[in-house]
């Protein structure tokens, strides 16, 4: 089946990029996605660890005992991030990116599955697959697993060009929040305070990616565990320019099987353009 791109050009549809086996036996063979660590990112912001400048106005403690308790928080608050999982995707270009998710139609930029450096960073250098997902589709499912249970985030990531002076500001805690508390409570807090600018904020280098994240707090790891079941929120799936003929009948196979809008791109004259897969 052909993909109808008036389906995928709108500001409910998102792009997962990913590899070809990743695609064929999880996403589409067993309709699964899976939410990740920070840590397994190539963002030193978020593979690596938060470190706090606290200050305590009229400290009445000894250094010893305010650097134990700066210690054990900054513990307490890598602890509580790497309880957070995530799942990254790429949106369709807006002249008009708001803070909530349109989902309406209309007119678009650029879209999310025709990114050059997409494709050759996490398309398997235009090997894999982009799978065109439905935001709020993915986000009634979350919230039908999850309920109550623990906070579901979902919103653009916005680029910062002050990286250093705002996350520094970030860290820079009033360490009297801590200091003789609980720190996991005060760290779960601290992050709930600052989620946007914890999880929804990137250096202006990556801006590029034009990225829209799910965020979830899963501090029993049940998303690695039991990845999310996407059933019905798969839109399309894009082949990539160099994707191996013997496995497209596969890909066909599967999406037919949930009528699932397939095609395959290829390079041509200074552009990526869609090719019918469907004849």
């Amino acid at each position: 089946m052909n993909i109808d791109l008036s389906t995928i050009q709108n500001l409910d549809t998102i792009f997962h990029y990913t590899k070809m086996n990743v695609a064929i036996e999880h996403i589409l063979g067993e309709n699964q996605l899976r939410l990740s660590r920070g840590s397994n990112t190539h963002d030193p912001r978020e593979y690596g660890k938060w470190n706090l400048c606290p200050h305590l106005e009229g400290n009445a403690l000894s250094d010893r005992d305010f650097s134990r308790e700066w210690h054990k928080a900054e513990i307490a608050l890598n602890d509580v991030t790497r309880s957070y999982k995530f799942a990254s995707f790429c949106c369709n270009d807006h002249p008009e990116k708001g803070t909530d998710l349109d989902i309406s139609s209309g007119d678009i930029g650029r879209s999310g599955y025709n990114r050059l450096r997409m494709w050759a960073q996490y398309g398997e250098s235009f090997y894999g697959i982009c799978i065109a997902f439905s935001a709020q589709a993915l986000q009634e499912k979350l919230f039908k697993r999850i309920g109550e249970k623990f906070p579901v985030y979902l919103d653009r990531v916005r680029y910062d060009g002050n990286m250093a002076i705002n996350d520094h500001r970030l860290t820079d805690a009033n360490a009297e929040e801590f200091v003789g508390n609980e720190k996991t409570e005060w760290a779960n807090q601290f992050v709930k305070n600052n989620i946007e600018q914890i999880f929804f904020k990137k250096h202006t280098d990556f801006a590029d990616e034009n990225e829209y994240r799910i965020v979830v707090y899963d501090p029993c790891d049940s998303f690695e565990n039991e990845p999310l079941d996407v059933t019905s929120c798969i839109k399309a799936v894009i082949l990539g320019d160099r994707f191996k003929e013997v496995y497209v009948e596969i890909v066909k196979s599967l999406c037919k099987q949930q009528d699932i809008g397939f095609s395959k791109l290829s390079w041509e004259c200074g552009q990526l353009k869609m090719k019918d897969l469907d004849s």
